[in-house]
């Protein structure tokens, strides 16, 4: 009698991992058949993402927080806002201010819906002004996503700064 419960129990575990492989490819998809059938690849759903990124360059996604000069070299710090809702690594990045070209100095990951600081730097030229408030005229920053490259470009006349954002906050409040 126990030998044919084993033999039955060993006929079935075949089936139950199979059913429980669909069940939890269901559950990942919202237990939706056609998501689930017909899933999108990372690049589709990255590219879908994009169009959100690029508008909301204006003070949601990239701010200036400080900018100055240290030794020599003058730096500007922004804090970006990551619009994925996964790990966003900053791999590299530019950006021109004054007609000055900024380097990002290190790779900055931002988590999911989080936020970072990014810190670009540049030579101090001798003429170059001690303390200046920059207008970024071009940005470029090379991401990964999930291991999905991505390349941000945005030509942007002024991004917004931390205290022009608080300025806009406490005037709608």
């Amino acid at each position: 009698m126990g030998g044919g419960l084993l033999k039955f129990v060993l006929r079935v575990i075949p089936s139950l991992i199979f059913v429980l492989c669909v069940l939890a490819a269901f559950a990942t998809h919202e237990f939706s058949l056609k998501s689930t059938l017909l899933s999108a690849s990372p690049e589709e759903i990255l590219a879908a993402m994009l169009p959100s990124l690029n508008t909301s360059m204006n003070g949601e996604f990239i701010e200036i927080v400080d900018s100055g000069t240290e030794g020599d070299k003058r730096f500007i710090t922004l804090s970006a806002r990551s619009p994925f809702p996964a790990n966003l690594t900053v791999k590299s990045g530019s950006l021109y201010a004054e007609g000055v070209k900024f380097e990002l100095v290190e790779p900055v990951e931002i988590p999911a819906g989080g936020s970072a600081i990014l810190r670009f730097e540049a030579p101090l030229a001798s003429s170059a002004q001690q303390t200046f408030e920059p207008e970024v005229s071009k940005i470029t920053l090379k991401m990964d996503v999930k291991g999905v490259e991505i390349e941000f470009n945005s030509f942007a006349t002024q991004l917004s700064t931390a205290a022009t954002a608080a300025e806009g906050k406490s005037r709608k409040g």
